[in-house]
């Protein structure tokens, strides 16, 4: 698996075949997750998750609060675990 970092989010790839991507706006301190997205042949394998695990490691290196506003991260991030970096 390969990340990498676009312009508000991030790209996820498998072997060079890109696997889906997650976009944010940052403002104010808030991270908003705009929309996630993993292509139906890589669905139900937890390839959503590591995007937005991404998403939470980038807003807290840079102090920024979560809000989810796309349903996939969303539910993702309504585990306790995630709690702390919720707005």
């Amino acid at each position: 698996m390969e990340l990498k970092e676009i312009i508000k989010g991030f790209e996820l790839f498998d072997s060079g075949d890109k696997v889906g991507h997650i976009e944010f706006s940052e403002m104010g301190g808030i991270l908003k997750i705009t929309h996630t997205e993993v292509r139906e042949k890589y669905s139900g394998k937890g390839f959503g998750r590591k995007l937005v695990i991404a998403a939470v490691e980038h807003a807290k290196k840079h102090n920024f609060k979560i809000r989810p506003l796309c349903a996939a991260a969303a539910q993702i991030l309504k585990k306790e675990e995630f709690a702390e970096v919720l707005a």
